[in-house]
């Protein structure tokens, strides 16, 4: 839930980057690359997510099934 600053934590459940993992690996290429700034995920047009830090980020990204690309995060098999 946001609060009315900007420091609170949001979208960072392991279940919902699993499900977004999903949806993404079904698209050409396993869809966007997702990546990390200073605890922010961004897809390309939008941010995503804020986490506590890139290691938070990072961890739950991995542990939904992405796989680290050359230059941010993948999807990778078991589309929806």
């Amino acid at each position: 839930m946001r609060k009315g600053n900007n420091m609170c934590n949001y979208n960072t459940d392991v279940s919902l980057w699993a499900n977004k993992r999903k949806s993404l690996a079904a698209c050409p290429n396993g869809g966007a690359l997702l990546q990390i700034v200073d605890g922010h995920v961004h897809d390309g047009l939008q941010w995503l997510a804020r986490f506590t830090d890139d290691s938070h980020a990072e961890r739950v990204l991995l542990e939904a099934g992405f796989r680290k690309a050359q230059r941010g995060y993948k999807a990778e098999g078991g589309g929806l």
